[in-house]
């Protein structure tokens, strides 16, 4: 753990209606994480950002504010007084080992939660622990109960996603004061996980998706989106778990089209059969596993669930308690889709 970093402070620090707070922001070195600090630095907060990277290796923009702590090493020592935690750090991918996914996205959250056991804190958790491949609009009890996580990792849930539902148990039971949020498939600019995860799944210009993409519709959540949730859960007391996602709910089609299109990449989707898909998965992922294959294969029962069936987030909660008004939308909302430029410079070709 290095030096903590006393933070700057910016000019908008007397904003109407909103008291400057002292935040700490876990993941500060990642997509969603370098985008809400930088958003709750110009609101005027006080912002002590946390990231894994060392501290020459994030953004200039971020190193100001920046201190590098492994949260899986234990709690921090002699931490910041805060009021509030916003929680980003996560081990964010379909496949890898699971002792990885529980140390981070599991003990990691712990040790956050016993770092500043007294502060407001918001944890961005995700749809992703959903039994969604069944229900078409999704509200926030619809969740694997924590009985049946065990029985969902045999059958189809991921690591990433099992993992991150025991992180809301840990949020849920430690912290009262807690806002947890579950956005789906996070975009905008300088994204690291979405479109770089289909573009390394694509296979000579072709991208093969399980189920019929023009008629299955998914929630999507933009990152300006997810960050004004936070403002709002950060700006009131309500409690609990609360979707986040766009208000214009896209097919897969339509929305996977338009991401292609804004970064310039020409692929030609080819939607295969959702039940073949399903019973090929298992013995792709066996496979994968016996190579001890450290990339996931083209698709995954996982993978199926998130494309091939309908789910919709019901932002009526979200609406209702913390007054969330998701401002960008599909289909305006992809012209500001990119990808992270050192990813961009590995996975497309140079103009």
């Amino acid at each position: 753990m290095s030096e903590i970093v006393s933070p700057s402070t910016a000019s908008r620090a007397d904003i109407p209606g909103v008291a400057p707070l002292r935040i700490a922001v876990t993941g500060a070195s990642g997509f969603f994480g370098g985008r809400v600090l930088r958003h709750l630095r110009d609101q005027g907060h006080t912002v002590f950002a946390f990231g894994g990277r060392d501290r020459e290796h994030v953004d200039e923009e971020v190193r100001a504010d920046y201190s590098s702590w492994d949260i899986t090493a234990g709690p921090l020592e002699s931490p910041p007084e805060v009021d509030a935690v916003v929680h980003c750090a996560a081990k964010v991918t379909d496949w890898g080992a699971h002792a990885d996914f529980v140390r981070v996205n599991v003990v990691g959250t712990r040790n956050v939660l016993n770092t500043w056991p007294e502060a407001r804190f918001v944890h961005i958790s995700t749809a992703s622990v959903y039994d969604d491949h069944h229900i078409d609009l999704l509200s926030e009890d619809k969740v694997v109960p924590e009985q049946m996580l065990e029985v969902k990792h045999a059958s189809w849930l991921s690591s990433y996603a099992i993992t991150k539902r025991l992180a809301e148990f840990e949020v849920a039971t430690r912290n009262p004061n807690h806002a947890i949020l579950r956005p789906h498939a996070i975009y905008g600019p300088n994204d690291t996980t979405i479109l770089p995860g289909l573009i390394t799944r694509m296979r000579r210009g072709k991208l093969f998706i399980p189920g019929h993409g023009h008629e299955v519709r998914i929630s999507i959540t933009h990152v300006d989106n997810l960050v004004h949730s936070v403002e709002c859960a950060l700006a009131c007391n309500a409690t609990g778990t609360f979707n986040v996602a766009d208000a214009v709910t896209p097919t897969v089609h339509q929305a996977l089209s338009a991401m292609f299109e804004a970064v310039a990449v020409d692929v030609r989707i080819v939607y295969v059969s959702r039940t073949l898909a399903w019973h090929v998965a298992p013995l792709l992922e066996g496979l994968w596993r016996l190579r001890r294959s450290p990339s996931a294969p083209p698709f995954t029962r996982y993978t199926i669930t998130h494309v091939a069936w309908t789910h919709m987030l019901d932002l009526t909660r979200t609406i209702t308690l913390l007054g969330y008004e998701p401002a960008v939308n599909f289909p305006e909302s992809i012209k500001t889709v990119s990808i992270e430029p050192s990813i961009a410079a590995q996975l497309l070709p140079r103009k």
